[in-house]
């Protein structure tokens, strides 16, 4: 049987391809091979797979390479080192506290910061959720710093209201009695020199009708040159004397004006604006206390 596949084989190849004759061996393998491409090229299904197999084939081959270069990974992973002690059992007392290391974590939080305002919550007396009744006291605050800001504000208001008892009435009582009598004063000044003045005119007309006369017994020959010129002397004189007396007279009167303006204006107090600005001063320091409290 063998010899007789083997010698048809041998012609076969002899006749078609002029090629040197296979061993059985070899033809066998060939078929096969020829067999299975066709069943291959005959269902796609199987080529599908085929090729799946082959790239799986490939990619393993990859990693593995990848995996012999890179070497070995290392995976130590870093512990916490844990320190303990250890001791020798023994009977002793026993303490119900510990000392551990840890956080702390408040139960009831607490803000806890600067005086703002003057004001700091001293004590609470309420808790959240209590029942409370009208008035009843929740909380008391430190106000000391406002108490201090508060009486240096009412020494500021008294002083403000004082400064406007002083603007409306500048002038203390003592002070209007002494201008009424500079006014008391100037009137009997005033009196003074009218009377000079009434009585330096009569000097000066009395003069006037001396020199007359005498200048009439002059011209007669009655009298000297000199006891005129005398006469004419004392008229000059007594009418200097007027005119110094008129002069007094209008200084008298001067200063009673002055007298008279001061005293009104001493009654009267400081002018208008004056007040205004110490009344709008005595209500900013009241202002300014109605909100402390």
């Amino acid at each position: 049987m063998k010899e007789t596949i083997d010698k048809t084989l041998k012609a076969n190849y002899d006749a078609d391809s002029g090629s040197p004759p296979q061993t059985p061996s070899q033809s066998t393998q060939q078929d096969w091979a020829g067999v299975i491409i066709d069943k291959i090229a005959g269902s796609p299904g199987l080529k599908i797979a085929l090729i799946v197999i082959a790239v799986a084939a490939v990619v393993a081959v990859g990693i593995r390479i990848y995996t012999n270069l890179k070497g070995p990974e290392t995976t130590a992973v870093n512990q916490a080192v844990l320190t303990v002690g250890t001791e020798k059992a023994a009977i002793r007392p026993f303490s119900e506290h510990l000392k551990v290391s840890g956080t702390i974590w408040a139960r009831d939080h607490l803000t806890v910061g600067a005086e703002i305002g003057g004001l700091k919550v001293d004590s609470i007396k309420a808790e959240e959720g209590d029942f409370v009744k009208d008035g009843q006291v929740l909380a008391t605050l430190n106000a000391s710093i406002l108490k201090a800001q508060l009486s240096g504000e009412e020494a500021r208001l008294a002083r403000a209201r004082a400064n406007l008892d002083k603007t409306i009435q500048p002038n203390r009582p003592m002070d209007i009695a002494r201008l009424e009598f500079a006014v008391r004063h100037a009137n009997a000044v005033i009196s003074q020199e009218e009377a000079n003045v009434v009585r330096a005119k009569a000097n000066l007309l009395n003069a006037r009708q001396n020199t007359l006369r005498y200048k009439k017994l002059r011209t007669e020959g009655a009298v000297s040159q000199e006891d005129l010129d005398n006469r004419q002397t004392t008229e000059n004189t007594m009418a200097a004397d007027l005119a110094n007396a008129e002069e007094k007279l209008k200084a008298a009167q001067f200063a009673k004006r002055q007298s008279e303006e001061s005293l009104k204006l001493a009654r009267e107090g400081g002018s208008r604006e004056d007040v205004s600005m110490a009344r709008a001063d005595l209500q900013e320091r009241q202002a300014t206390i109605d909100h402390i409290r």
